[in-house]
């Protein structure tokens, strides 16, 4: 998949049949893209945007040409988002809503155990690698026989899994201009302004909502593309403002952002970041957006993308040995 990123203040518009965007950032970035109508060669517009314009023509561009957009605020979160349209099979979408729930369960309780023998291998590697001081074991065996005892399950084991993570030490390159001590720790995934991981208030988790952000995206997008209803959930809660299955699937995936993100940020027995590389407001840790950009080329790569398409394509693979 081809992705571009543009950060800032951004601006799109169709002239002469072309797709024009135009972005700028401070003295840092000030540069214009043109994407040809008569080859794109563009899967996927990422904007990390601060405001900006958008005319009407060019979602009519984007939906010609089978390109997608995704504008994530300056909290990770995507604000809006543009995912051409395709036909969904309905004999897919039946399948998808017949389900009976024990075929759920076990689609289900495969992708969180993945998950949390990811977070085990995270939280093994943070101990190897002294950055928490004592080992720690999560429970990998679920016996459970619904949903709501595998939700259970999964919270469990989170709460220990981000408990641990919380005592990692932040260090930075100026540590008299770090404006909170929270920031001095990864920190809790819960942020005390929403009570929910929206609105970090540390920079390990800022870094992680955006990155978090842009995959379920991605996941949305390769979903339309195998013509599967990304709203339709196996384990979430289905919800009309939101593509619950997104959030099934990108479950074993979570982990292995954690861990490149741990292994980037690592020097020493602590993690270490730029603190010119955040921007602190009313409390809340925001991402400085050319640093943003920073991280699609570190996480978002191909690598991922085929981790993505494995997921997608054994859930997909599910529904069609259904009868």
């Amino acid at each position: 998949m081809k992705v571009y990123r543009a950060v800032g203040m951004v601006h799109l518009k169709v002239y002469n049949g072309n797709l024009m965007l135009s972005e700028k950032w401070m003295s840092k970035i000030n540069r214009e893209t043109i994407f040809e109508a008569s080859n794109p060669n563009i899967d996927h517009i990422v904007l990390c945007s601060w405001g900006g314009s958008i005319t009407l023509e060019v979602y009519d561009w984007l939906t010609t040409h089978n390109v997608a957009l995704t504008i994530v605020d300056e909290h990770g979160n995507v604000h809006a988002e543009h995912i051409p349209p395709k036909f969904i099979s309905a004999v897919t979408k039946s399948k998808q809503i017949l389900l009976p729930e024990n075929k759920k369960l076990e689609l289900a309780s495969t992708l969180i155990l993945q998950k949390i023998k990811g977070q085990q291998d995270n939280l093994n590697w943070a101990y190897e690698n002294n950055l928490l001081k004592q080992s720690v074991q999560l429970d990998t065996n679920f016996d459970g026989a619904s949903i709501d005892e595998l939700r259970i399950f999964e919270a469990v084991q989170s709460k220990t899994y981000w408990g641990n993570l919380a005592q990692i030490q932040m260090k930075f390159n100026r540590p008299k201009k770090v404006p909170s001590s929270e920031w001095h720790f990864v920190g809790s995934r819960t942020s005390i302004k929403t009570n929910s991981p929206k609105k970090a208030i540390t920079p390990f988790h800022a870094i992680l909502n955006y990155i978090y952000t842009l995959t379920s995206t991605r996941i949305k997008r390769c979903l339309v593309d195998y013509r599967v209803d990304p709203s339709l959930p196996i384990m979430h809660a289905l919800n009309a403002y939101r593509s619950s299955l997104v959030y099934d699937l990108i479950e074993p995936i979570r982990p292995m952002i954690d861990k490149k993100l741990l292994t980037s940020l690592q020097k020493d027995n602590s993690l270490y970041a730029r603190v010119e590389h955040f921007i602190y407001s009313d409390g809340v840790c925001l991402l400085d957006p050319d640093y943003a950009n920073l991280w699609h080329n570190r996480i978002l790569n191909k690598e991922l993308d085929k981790q993505i398409e494995t997921i997608v394509q054994a859930y997909v693979q599910a529904l069609k040995d259904y009868r």
